[in-house]
């Protein structure tokens, strides 16, 4: 073996002991510069969507189920190891979606089982906290709470990695409204324990139907593939660091 060849086995080494561990990540879904990561080691990897009427898909006439709903299919079809699930409340609150999982995470078992042994929560909430008269500061408070609560009651020693998504300007809204969601959505984004991830508020308008609030079945199509890019990117990076 010649000089040069040793020379780049041991340059070679040398990077490779320099490199940090999420380099090395075993991926389920990816490759390894972007892919999901199993946290929990379970072998399966988990994501939880909770929100209000945006989740449950209201507005989507086909009874297709919203964004979520999409996503969902497409992941089972893509990627067999992959499971997207959901826990609707339209109409709610931040803070009524939080009373609700706290009140019912141990006496349903259907949503203990969505909660325990996840991998990603993504919280779509806050867009119903104006009409309950509640500040975006307020909202963003309430929003943390969830945040802990859910880390502290997944299930598994390995704590899921949960993010927020802003919320998507709505139209023909009163300047009070606007106002509302676009600070709900600053202050999200500068807090570091739930910065958004899933950028709504850079949506147009033009994908909500006639009440100006909920998408129509081609808005959901839109959000749907527009999320699932969002989540190919840096969810999936986020996660990796997490692993480490």
């Amino acid at each position: 073996m010649n000089i040069r060849k040793i020379f780049y086995i041991i340059v070679t080494i040398s990077l490779t002991l320099l490199l940090p561990p999420k380099v090395f990540a075993e991926c389920i879904v990816g490759d390894r510069n972007s892919c999901f990561v199993d946290l929990n080691k379970d072998k399966e990897i988990k994501i939880l969507f909770i929100g209000d009427s945006f989740i449950k898909g209201v507005g989507d006439i086909n009874n297709t189920g919203g964004y979520v709903s999409r996503l969902k299919k497409d992941f089972k079809a893509n990627f067999k190891k992959v499971n997207v699930v959901k826990i609707a409340r339209p109409g709610r609150t931040t803070k009524e979606v939080f009373t609700y999982i706290k009140q019912n995470i141990y006496k349903n078992k259907n949503i203990l089982s969505k909660i325990h042994d996840t991998d990603a929560i993504i919280l779509d909430v806050g867009r119903n906290d104006y009409w309950g008269k509640q500040s975006p500061l307020y909202s963003i408070t309430v929003l943390k709470r969830l945040v802990k609560f859910l880390k502290q009651n997944c299930g598994s020693k390995r704590k899921p990695f949960v993010t927020a998504s802003t919320l998507i300007h709505v139209a023909n809204s009163k300047p009070a409204q606007l106002n509302f969601v676009k600070q709900f959505n600053y202050e999200l984004l500068k807090n570091p324990l739930i910065t958004g991830e899933i950028l709504q508020h850079t949506f147009p308008t033009t994908i909500l139907g006639d009440d100006g609030l909920h998408p129509t079945p081609l808005g959901y199509t839109y959000i749907y593939k527009q999320v699932k890019e969002q989540m190919f990117t840096s969810l999936y990076n986020i996660m990796k660091l997490k692993e480490k």
